[in-house]
């Protein structure tokens, strides 16, 4: 992930003037309030969707090279990037919305990686912002081969800039169900998996990078399975959680062994 020149400046204006005591982002306080705080998701192709917290304002940036349909209009478009000031519970039978593919980065038969993203929180006066605090963010799948069902889903973020801060994360697995609504792995095969939650980072200035290892069930192999997580990223002493909503690669049963599928479906 490539920060823009204008993060970059921001980035730059943080490392000289040091990160801000932590507040809470204000409710309300007029139309145009002299202060208040932002979001901003980056993207692979460099856009990014930036959130105003006091209004719920949301606006993107174009891709790096121009185009107006960039990760980031997507990324508004279906949802999968929000900030709240809390988490939504979603449901456990049907796939939950909003997951998409962040990046097209198969690598072989067994591993594909997202994009590198970027979640930010800006302090803005007067129009003029500066980075509070800055962490970087991937997904990655991998499958073992042979016989097994079961697969890896590595959980990365890192501590970037400015203020620490806290993670935690949603776990699915889907099963690509064509023309018709997906469900969860678990809905129709008990020996899969099914949701899991946890909050493993709280106030850090570090790295986390751990393999959630996950069985997506022995039956249903004629069907495709798609793993999905969702990242919750919070800065303690602020209010915006940040929710960036990750689906893996599509994979399929070739003779007993499940391999990652030729290509595969974007979700939203």
């Amino acid at each position: 992930m490539q920060l823009t020149a204008a993060a970059c400046a921001m980035g730059s204006a943080l490392l000289v003037a040091g990160p801000a005591s932590a507040h809470a982002a204000p409710a309300g306080g007029g139309a145009h309030p002299a202060a208040y705080y932002q979001t901003e998701m980056g993207f692979g192709d460099g856009s990014a969707l930036v959130t105003r917290v006091d209004t719920g304002q949301v606006t993107t940036t174009p891709a790096r090279n121009g185009s107006t349909r960039s990760e980031a209009a997507r990324a508004a478009a279906d949802g999968s990037v929000t900030t709240t000031d809390g988490r939504v519970v979603e449901p456990h039978t049907d796939t939950p919305r909003g997951y998409t593919l962040q990046g097209n980065n198969k690598i072989d038969d067994y591993h594909y990686r997202s994009d590198m993203g970027v979640a930010k929180l800006d302090r803005c006066v007067n129009g003029r912002c500066n980075v509070e605090a800055l962490v970087r963010i991937q997904m990655k799948e991998t499958l073992f081969g042979g016989s097994s069902r079961r697969w890896a889903v590595g959980l990365f973020t890192q501590y970037w800039a400015g203020d620490p801060y806290s993670f935690s994360y949603d776990y699915y697995c889907g099963v690509n169900v064509p023309n018709d609504t997906d469900w969860t792995c678990e809905t129709k095969d008990a020996t899969a998996d099914g949701h899991h939650s946890e909050a493993p980072v709280y106030a850090s200035r570090g790295t986390y990078a751990y393999d959630l290892n996950r069985g997506f069930g022995v039956n249903e192999s004629t069907r495709v399975k798609f793993p999905m997580v969702g990242y919750h990223i919070s800065w303690p002493g602020y209010s915006p959680v940040v929710t960036v909503k990750y689906r893996g690669w599509d994979v399929r049963n070739y003779s007993g062994t499940w391999k990652l599928a030729p290509a595969t479906g974007t979700g939203g």
